[in-house]
Formats: structure tokens, C-alpha cells, sequence
């Protein structure tokens, strides 16, 4: 004797083949598990065929409506269920067939076999069969098989982008670490050397840059250029003519800054006596003789 709601499982199965919605899987669950000590071999038959016979775009559907069923009853009768153990032989064919579902409802698929394995509705070895028979992830055309894409390379962050800038303009010299707009890296706006930003761990700035007039440590000390009179001493300032000597101080030339002076020419031990005048026939001119006046 056949089961008297038959055609009306039939009916609903079609219609959830079709366009599956919540309301009909409620109804199509509560008529399975109702009668399921009389109807269960034909219903786990029933729901097998019509996954076979569906196109693959409505497979998801009656795969709603078998999940449906599973659950239900798995929730109502415990221990006591009868269509998980009757579903798992053919739960392979079944993941075969889910297998070549549209991509845009693999995700669907993979939703409800997590909430199989939550549930705790099929076995998890049953389970795993699902995930070998999806679809492999696209690869690039031409890559042999098992090669995934690479990765794509991280874009950098602002603050790698400025530190970048930063070092590219001390290196010329025109970061802060150049003091001015002109001023070489290694010299700030005090005129002290400072390390370069690609400087290593271990530098050492290097030695400021001597100016023209500056001495050196092992450089001997330059004597400083006589000062000009005051006026204090005045016959030392003033043109002596009946001196030997023509050279004085004001008329004498004062060394460049930076350069040695020439040594003053040493005064004679001996001052020369005064020569004899000399008559214009190159006699000596002998003195007047002294005329003395007597006044009376």
C-alpha cells in the first residue's frame, strides 16, 4: 500500500525545484517528517530524482529542499531520525552533481554545508565531499595547475613616501639639514658640520673648513702689523732730512692681512761722522778765522 500524500509531496517538490521560498520548504519538511515511518524511502528517492533531473541552475534549490527535511527532522526526532542515515549513501552523487552549479550560487552551497557542520547534521566525513568536488580557483591563463596568482605588491603608505622625500632632500641639500637654500647638507645655518641622512652608524662629522685668515694648531703665529702713530710721539712720525734713514713709519707698507711683514732694517751700530765740506775746487774749505771786535 502507497503513501496517500504522495502526489502532494510530488507537487511541492516541483514547485521548490522551480523558485524555492521559506514558506514552501516549511510545508514540504512538515509533510515529510509527519509521515516519515511511512514515506521516508520514497521521499529520500523522490528528492534524488529530482536533483538528477533539474537543470543546474535549480539544483541549489532542491538541494534547500533536501536540507530542509534533514534538518526538520534531525531537530523533531533525535536519535529516532530516519532520513540522514537514509540520504548519506547517495550524498556523494548528490556533491557531484552541486558541483556543477552556476558560480554565482557556489557561494549558497558553501553556506549550507557550514550550517550542516554547526548543526551537526551529516557526518563530517560526509561532508568533506562537498569540498573535494568544488570548483578549483581561477588561475592565470597559462599557469600550469596548482600554481595560485601572485600576490599583489603592497602599495606605500604617505609616511614612506615623505621619509623618502626627506632623505632625498638632505642628500642635495635642500632639507632642513641644510641650514639656507645653497648651502651644501653637511654645513646647518650655524656653519657646523652634521652627518648627511645616509650617513652610517659609526660617522663622524667632518672638520670645519679653516677661513683665510684663521691659523692653523701647527702653524706659527704671524706678528701683527705696526700700528699708525697718534701723534703722540711726533718726531717719530714726521720726515727727518738730515737723517740717512728715508724710510718712516707712515710712508713705510703695511703687509696684507694673512701674509708676513718684512723685517725693519737694523739701525747702523755706528752712527758715520758728518763729511768735510767741500770747496768747489776740491780743497777743503778751511773755517774763518774768528775776527774779534773790540769795541771802544
Amino acid at each position: 500500500m502507497g503513501w496517500p500524500r504522495e502526489g502532494e509531496f510530488k507537487e511541492l517538490l516541483d514547485r521548490c525545484a522551480r523558485k524555492s521560498s521559506k514558506g514552501l520548504l516549511d510545508e514540504l519538511a512538515s509533510l515529510a517528517v509527519a509521515d516519515d515511518k511511512q514515506c521516508y524511502k520514497l521521499v529520500v528517492a523522490l528528492v534524488e530524482k529530482a536533483l538528477g533531473r533539474a537543470a543546474p541552475a535549480q539544483r541549489l534549490n532542491v538541494l534547500y529542499a533536501l536540507s530542509a527535511i534533514c534538518r526538520r527532522s534531525k531537530a523533531l526526532r533525535g536519535s529516532r531520525d530516519k532520513y540522514v542515515a537514509r540520504f548519506e549513501p547517495g550524498m556523494a552523487k548528490v556533491a557531484a552533481q552541486v558541483a556543477e552549479v552556476p558560480e554565482a550560487s557556489a557561494a549558497q552551497v558553501a553556506k549550507l554545508v557550514s550550517l550542516w557542520q554547526h548543526e551537526d547534521v551529516f557526518v563530517p566525513a560526509m561532508l568533506a565531499r562537498f569540498g573535494r568536488n568544488s570548483k578549483p580557483l581561477a588561475r592565470p591563463t597559462g599557469a600550469p595547475a596548482g600554481v595560485l596568482p601572485p600576490p599583489q605588491p603592497r602599495a606605500a603608505s604617505p609616511a614612506g613616501n615623505l621619509m623618502a622625500a626627506a632623505q632625498a632632500e638632505a642628500g642635495l641639500g635642500l632639507g632642513p639639514e641644510a641650514g639656507s637654500v645653497g648651502k651644501p647638507a653637511s654645513v646647518n645655518s650655524a656653519g657646523s658640520p652634521v652627518l648627511s641622512a645616509f650617513s652610517g652608524p659609526g660617522a663622524v662629522p667632518p672638520a670645519p673648513a679653516a677661513a683665510a685668515n684663521q691659523v692653523g694648531p701647527g702653524a706659527a703665529a704671524v706678528p701683527a702689523p705696526p700700528a699708525a702713530s697718534t701723534g703722540s710721539n711726533r718726531q717719530s712720525a714726521m720726515y727727518d732730512p738730515f737723517s740717512n734713514d728715508f724710510s718712516s713709519p707712515t710712508s713705510s707698507p703695511v703687509a696684507a692681512a694673512g701674509t708676513p711683514a718684512a723685517p725693519a732694517a737694523a739701525p747702523p751700530a755706528t752712527t758715520p761722522a758728518k763729511r768735510a765740506r767741500v770747496s768747489r775746487w776740491g780743497k777743503p774749505a778751511q773755517a774763518a778765522p774768528s775776527v774779534l771786535l773790540l769795541l771802544t
